[in-house]
């Protein structure tokens, strides 16, 4: 998500990211979902075409809520009062 955090700030239609194969998975996530429009690994860097409708990213906000130096354990039906209007994709990682 720090990834895709510092990409919605640059107003672009494509843009690099470092390769990590945690980031392709969550890049295949949002391209299924239709939030980007594609992405390519050259080497050790990730092209992502970014998706845009009527002038703004399809992507308005992301969060991360949980990180290795704060770990967040919730059960499934907590998942939906931890966002508002109950909206949104989240990405969940189990262990």
């Amino acid at each position: 998500a720090e990834m895709m955090q510092s990409l919605l700030r640059a107003n672009v239609p494509q843009a690099r990211a470092p390769y990590h194969p945690v980031n392709v998975q969550v890049l295949n996530l949002l391209q299924k979902e239709g939030y980007i429009r594609g992405f390519n690994v050259e080497g050790n860097r990730v092209n992502i075409l970014l998706k845009y409708y009527q002038g703004a990213p399809t992507i308005r906000h992301i969060r991360v809520v949980s990180k290795p130096s704060r770990d967040i354990w919730v059960l499934p039906h907590e998942l939906k009062f931890r966002t508002r209007f109950n909206t949104g994709t989240w990405i969940v990682q189990t262990p």
